[in-house]
């Protein structure tokens, strides 16, 4: 009794150490370069493979085995060939420290092995959706575990010792097997959950500033206009006066200040006229692929997102500013909802309007929050609200739009955005 709880501990601190890196994925997608990133994830499943050998699963017989690979097999999917390089190195490096020159020479085969050969594989790989990375997961799983399984078997046959293999071995390998999936299968899922939410937390960081800068771009062009202009008609005023030597400075001045004044002016609405492409877009369409955005992240908090929307509801509108409206809206709906949640959205004609409802079963907001949304200042940065929300409401002002909150702690949050057709 007292093995089987040695093996379960020893067990699951293997699958401690292999979840490890995916603590550190997300800060490290979020804040570091895509080539920080794969050497940061190289390192890090590098480091979670050395502490799997540190501490070996022990069967009753003396058997050692460890998840070090699936470290490996990770870090080659998800870093590509420089975090797999990094992980691999760092694998066999160490197993040469240890001594051992057959067991070492045996780690390095099994590591270019799986590096050369996942890598040819990671691409088919990529471009499968949650579901199908999963599955693809497996199979690499189980070609890693025959990899595994047939370098010991000859590390045993070299060493002429195939009696203890097929005596003491085999007993090993059912739960060696089961394991290399079930770590694989893990690992592949909190992974692609965290990549999803990160992209969506990427793109609508992306929009917030995009928005922000068209809107600060926008104003600043149309405050130095009309600097010029006064400065233009303070000089008119100067050369009017017929002194021929200050005529003489001026006009140069003048003229140059007039085509500043001509070139910003045709900014100014060249930025107009980029920023009002409007056309006819489709509430559902529009809805449906934010939440396709989202999916990732819905499923791993397990929502339960619900809809019932007119399908004949259109509107004549810049497609970007709806799409970011709905997203900062509906993040916000996701992140204060707990696991097993539910989001529904409704969308549907009222007088000259559409309205899309979104409800929550989250957190809710407390009096002091709805306030202050209630006191939205469309002039100012509010930080009690956030940017997000900020950038929704100068959004919804651009078009004409409107927003009201309902909200009750620990019940729920009812968002109602109303747009007029136009």
């Amino acid at each position: 009794m007292g093995g089987t709880k040695t093996i379960t501990e020893l067990l699951l601190l293997n699958f401690l150490l292999i979840l490890t890196p995916i603590y550190f994925y997300q800060f490290i997608i979020t804040n570091y370069s895509a080539w920080k990133s794969r050497v940061s994830l190289g390192i890090i499943c590098g480091a979670a493979s050395i502490l799997c050998m540190i501490f070996p699963i022990v069967s009753g017989t003396g058997f050692l085995w460890d998840l070090r690979w699936i470290a490996l097999m990770m870090s080659i999917l998800y870093g590509g060939v420089f975090a797999g390089s990094i992980t691999a190195l760092m694998l066999v490096v160490f197993r040469f420290s240890l001594g051992g020159l057959l067991g070492s020479v045996n780690v390095l085969v099994v590591a270019l092995i799986l590096l050369l050969s996942l890598l040819y594989l990671k691409k088919s790989y990529q471009r499968q959706a949650l579901t199908g990375k999963i599955i693809r997961g497996i199979y690499f799983s189980i070609y890693s575990y025959a990899v595994v399984v047939s370098a010991i078997a000859v590390h045993f046959w070299i060493v002429g010792n195939m009696s203890f293999f097929f005596q003491h071995g085999l007993n090993v390998f059912l739960l060696m097997f089961v394991s290399y999936i079930f770590a694989t299968s893990l690992f592949i899922y909190f992974s692609e959950n965290i990549r999803d939410y990160s992209r969506v937390k990427e793109h609508v960081s992306q929009a917030e500033k995009g928005n922000l800068v068209s809107e600060l771009s926008t104003l600043f062009s149309i405050d130095m206009s009309q600097t010029l202009e006064k400065a233009h008609t303070a000089l008119n005023d100067a050369t009017s006066q017929g002194d021929w030597v200050r005529t003489n400075h001026l006009v140069p001045i003048q003229k140059n200040l007039q085509k500043a004044q001509a070139k910003l002016s045709r900014y100014v609405q060249n930025t107009k006229e980029t920023s009002t492409l409007k056309e006819a877009v489709s509430i559902k369409e529009s809805i449906e692929e934010v939440l396709s955005l989202m999916a990732g992240y819905s499923k791993q908090k397990q929502l339960n997102v619900k809809k019932e929307i007119q399908s004949d509801l259109t509107l004549f509108i810049e497609p970007i500013k709806l799409k970011q409206i709905l997203l900062n809206i509906l993040k916000n709906a996701a992140d204060a909802t707990p696991h097993g949640g539910t989001i529904s959205l409704a969308a549907y004609h009222k007088e000259h309007s559409i309205v899309i409802e979104i409800n929550d079963t989250g957190i809710g907001l407390s009096t002091a929050q709805l306030q202050s949304i209630m006191e939205f200042d469309s002039t100012k940065m509010n930080k009690t609200i956030g940017r997000g929300l900020t950038v929704t409401f100068h959004l919804l002002s651009s078009i004409s739009g409107s927003i009201v909150y309902e909200s009750e702690v620990d019940k729920g949050t009812n968002v109602r955005i109303r747009i007029p057709k136009k």
